[in-house]
């Protein structure tokens, strides 16, 4: 273990042991919080079978200042079962910009994301033993770069499938309008490339842009892929769309959901945008369910509630919905669930072992005029039916940002980000039961 990795080990396990002891709040008190000296927020989380958790955290940094651009690589802390760090590790330059880690069937971890350089047109792909060794690194381009005007939805997912290939789905600037479209790039478990598809004119997505995706395998070993799409660049009404691939790479369907549609106001540009990530979970028969927060065309507030370096979340997205879509039936809307605060954002949905689903995102919190002034944790779960089981706001001492969620030992590990009274951003994940409650 290197002098680096030993020193911020140290220093975390005794911050967090004062930190411990001076808070007499059990719900503080469980909150595993990864202090970092500067801004750091939470990406990502994962377990092995022997129960450690790892979470992978990105730098905040501001990408059009290279004077200050640089200086935070993204990290991995480990810790065992019983929650307790054992250490902390800079990723290498080849995921600077973090955006998933998952494990893999041989019990070593992937992590996807950009390279170091400043709006980075570079993938990168890393895979890491569970004590933080590199084992395997790649690279290679894409048009679209990670940031500039097309950033804040750049992001990458992946997913190791059933014969142990590793799938990366990343949006591609390849048309001659300038549209985003699906790349699909196949791994093997030493990321040596298998195969690289540029996905064009899918049915009823031609020419629409495509961004922020989300995968999952089915039973049968289709790939389902469901992204936020624009029609055209310039466009304002975002949409959702969902890509059905054999385990080969070939299409079998493809479909715009234009009637969850993601109205905002202002021009597409820059980091004006409003459209959320959409998340794609899979139904205990293998339907595609997901979920995406909407914004109300009628509201004209348009406030970032805090840029999450590639990502935004906003003041006002006054409910989501959940749509579980049959591939033989057109659309099929299911279920909007009523009860949670009016500006939530879902950041992610995961299936569950019971054949529900659990969320994770944020809600504003209004002061006594009814004006959105903090932002806290929400978690929601769903029956396999989609009605509404319970809605959880675990009490924290500062502003909360959610990020990812897991079933893990009978309940669930959340990650997130506090933003403490110095402004300076940290990671944290935290455990809870069945019913929501901080363990």
């Amino acid at each position: 273990m290197s002098g680096l990795k030993i020193l911020i080990c140290l220093f975390a396990l005794i911050t967090w042991g004062c930190s411990k002891d001076s808070d007499s709040s059990r719900s503080f008190s469980s909150i595993k919080l990864l202090d970092t000296s500067t801004d750091y927020l939470a990406r990502t989380i994962l377990t092995l079978p022997d129960g450690s958790v790892f979470m992978g955290c990105v730098g905040q940094e501001d990408e059009g200042n290279p004077g200050n651009y640089g200086t935070r690589p993204s990290l991995l802390a480990k810790y065992d079962g019983q929650s307790a760090l054992e250490w902390v590790i800079e990723l290498p330059p080849e995921v600077y910009v973090l955006w998933k880690c998952i494990s893999l069937s041989n019990g070593h971890i992937l992590a996807v994301g950009y390279d170091n350089e400043r709006n980075s047109q570079m993938v990168g792909a890393v895979i890491l033993d569970s004590e933080g060794t590199v084992l395997h690194t790649t690279s290679f381009f894409n048009q679209l770069s990670t940031s500039s005007s097309d950033g804040p939805r750049s992001t990458v997912d992946a997913i190791q499938i059933q014969d142990g290939r590793i799938i990366l789905v990343i949006p591609n600037r390849i048309t001659e309008n300038g549209n985003a479209v699906l790349r699909v790039v196949s791994l093997d478990d030493q990321l040596f490339a298998l195969e690289d598809i540029n996905y064009e004119n899918l049915d009823d997505l031609e020419n629409r842009g495509m961004r922020q995706f989300s995968i999952e395998q089915d039973s049968n070993g289709d790939l389902l892929i469901a992204g936020t799409m624009i029609r055209t660049v310039g466009s304002e009404n975002p949409f959702m769309g969902i890509i059905k691939l054999s385990s080969s790479l070939d299409v079998i369907s493809s479909r715009a959901i234009t009637s969850l549609s993601i109205p905002f106001p202002g021009p597409f540009e820059g980091n004006s945008r409003g459209e959320i990530a959409s998340n794609i979970a899979l139904d205990p028969i293998g339907y595609p369910v997901f979920v995406s927060s909407l914004r109300n065309p009628n509201d004209s507030l348009y406030e970032p509630l805090f840029n999450l370096r590639d990502q935004e979340f906003f003041m006002r997205a006054p409910q989501f919905e959940l749509w579980n879509v049959n591939s033989n039936e057109v659309e099929a809307p299911i279920k909007q669930i009523s009860g949670y605060p009016s500006n939530a954002i879902i950041q992610k949905l995961r299936s569950t072992s019971d054949g529900g689903y659990i969320m994770v995102g944020t809600c504003g919190v209004n002061d006594n005029q009814g004006i959105p002034s903090n932002y806290q944790l929400l978690i929601v779960k769903v029956d396999p039916s989609l009605n509404l089981q319970w809605l959880s706001f675990p009490r924290m001492q500062y502003a909360t940002l959610g990020a990812d969620i897991i079933e893990s030992g009978g309940g669930y590990l959340v990650t997130g980000s506090q933003r403490f009274l110095g402004q300076t951003n940290k990671p944290f994940f935290l455990r809870i039961n069945q019913s929501g409650i901080i363990e």
